[in-house]
C-alpha cells in the first residue's frame, strides 16, 4: 500500500463566495489533497477535519507506541480503544 502525503495539510479558500459555488482545498505544500465545492458549512467542516488528518494519524500511532490506551469498562461493556486505534491504523496503513 502507498504512503499518504505528510503533512502538514492545510485548508484554503479558492474563489470568492458569490452565492453560486465556492472551493474549498485541502493542501500539502502545492499538492492538492482534495477540493470540495459548495457554499454550506458541512464543506467547511469537512475540509478543516480532512487537513487535521496527519495530526491525527500521528497521535493515534504515538499514543499506542506510548501506551497511552488504557483499556476501560463500567461493568456492563468493555471499551478498548486501543484495539479501535489499531484497527483505525491498520484501516490507514
Amino acid at each position: 500500500m502507498s504512503q499518504h502525503t505528510p503533512g502538514p495539510w492545510t485548508r484554503q479558500n479558492k474563489g470568492i463566495p458569490t452565492g453560486l459555488s465556492a472551493r474549498h482545498e485541502v493542501v500539502a505544500g502545492r499538492r492538492v489533497i482534495c477540493r470540495m465545492g459548495g457554499l454550506n458549512e458541512d464543506d467547511y467542516a469537512n475540509a478543516r477535519l480532512i487537513a487535521k488528518a496527519p495530526e491525527m494519524y500521528r497521535l493515534i500511532k504515538l499514543s499506542l507506541q506510548a501506551g497511552r490506551f488504557p483499556e476501560m469498562g463500567d461493568g456492563y461493556e468493555q471499551w478498548k480503544p486501543a484495539e479501535v486505534a489499531r484497527t483505525l491504523l491498520r484501516e490507514i496503513e
